[in-house]
């Protein structure tokens, strides 16, 4: 056979009958079938997989970040409570030294503030806020001269 100048392009296949072979259309068919249903089993299963990783994911970073607002509250409510218990100590010191000594003043420490209510009898209130975070201190003073303290307590208003 001698090839034309076009190559093998001009070569023609021979036809095939295929009404004659039903039993291989059937195979190619049910194989054709098969791999269609493996590959959406594939699909789906991937699906699922990247489903399940996400949500875990979303989790694990709800709880860090919770861990972290947590931390960051504590952080503050203690600091509230230092100043607090810093600014009582300054009133009873100041009422210990002046028996006159009526409070109402704010103090400022490092850009937060804590509050001395005006004394009334003898009850000393001491409010601190740290970003919203408040700390509240009620004191009773005995009627001796210097007074003592008759109660402390932590009040969550007065």
């Amino acid at each position: 056979m001698r090839l034309r100048r076009s190559g093998w392009r001009s070569l023609k296949r021979p036809k095939t009958d295929v009404s004659a072979m039903p039993g291989c259309l059937n195979v190619a068919r049910s194989r054709l079938l098969q791999r269609s249903q493996d590959g959406y089993a594939l699909l789906v299963s991937v699906v699922v997989i990247a489903t399940v990783l996400v949500m875990l994911a979303t989790v694990t970073a709800r709880r860090v970040q919770d861990g972290f607002f947590a931390s960051i509250d504590l952080h503050q409510a203690t600091q509230a409570q230092a100043l607090a218990l810093g600014c009582a100590h300054v009133a009873l010191l100041n009422r210990a030294t002046d028996s006159l000594y009526a409070g109402n003043e704010i103090m400022t420490i490092q850009e937060e503030s804590c509050t001395i209510f005006p004394i009334t009898g003898s009850f000393i209130d001491v409010e601190a806020s740290v970003q919203e975070r408040y700390y509240r201190i009620h004191i009773e003073l005995t009627a001796d001269e210097p007074p003592a303290i008759a109660s402390w307590e932590r009040v969550v208003s007065f």
